[in-house]
C-alpha cells in the first residue's frame, strides 16, 4: 500500500471528520421543494459536522437508511449531478457495510442538498440551519474540502459517526 492510498487522518490517527446527530427532527413539505415530487413530508435529523475543528450543521433523512455508527473510509469524488462529493466506501473494515433491498451495497455520500426529500440515506452539510433544512450546502461542501487541504479525486478520508 502506498501512502496516498492512505485515509487522511490526524496525527494521532483518528478521523478528521466526526459526525454527531442530535435528535432534533424536522419535516420537509412540498413547500421546500424546487421540483415537484410525489412524497407529502419527509422527516430528517439534525446533526453536527466537525472537520479539524470547523462545525457545518448536516440533514440526513430518517425514513431511509442511514449511515452507521461507526469510523468509515469516505472517498472524494466528482459526480455529474451532484458536483464534488464524498462516496463512502461499502465493503471492508472502514466500510459502511448496508445493502439495499436487492442485496447490492448501499451507495452513502456525503453531497450538498438543503432538504431531507433530496437525501436518501445520504448527508448533507450547511453552512446555516433553514426551518425544514440546511443553507448554502455548496458552500459547506467547497469549504470542507479547503479544511481536508483541497478536492483530490480519489482521495481518502475518515469520518467518525459517533451515534
Amino acid at each position: 500500500m502506498n501512502f496516498e492510498d492512505l485515509p487522511i487522518a490526524r496525527q494521532d490517527g483518528t478521523a478528521p471528520m466526526w459526525l454527531k446527530r442530535l435528535g432534533v427532527f424536522i419535516t420537509s413539505t412540498g413547500e421546500d421543494c424546487i421540483k415537484p415530487h410525489d412524497v407529502k413530508e419527509v422527516r430528517g435529523e439534525r446533526g453536527i459536522l466537525d472537520v479539524y475543528g470547523h462545525e457545518f450543521h448536516t440533514i440526513e433523512r430518517t425514513s431511509t437508511m442511514r449511515i452507521p455508527a461507526k469510523i468509515i473510509e469516505c472517498v472524494m469524488e466528482e459526480n455529474k449531478t451532484r458536483g464534488k462529493i464524498f462516496r463512502l466506501t461499502a465493503e471492508g473494515l472502514l466500510g459502511h457495510g448496508k445493502k439495499t433491498m436487492d442485496g447490492v451495497d448501499a451507495g452513502l455520500l456525503i453531497h450538498a442538498a438543503s432538504f431531507p426529500y433530496q437525501l436518501s440515506g445520504c448527508l448533507a452539510p450547511g453552512r446555516i440551519i433553514l426551518t425544514t433544512g440546511v443553507g448554502e450546502s455548496r458552500g459547506a461542501m467547497a469549504d470542507i474540502f479547503t479544511a481536508l487541504g483541497g478536492f483530490g479525486a480519489g482521495r481518502k478520508v475518515l469520518l467518525n459517526v459517533l451515534n
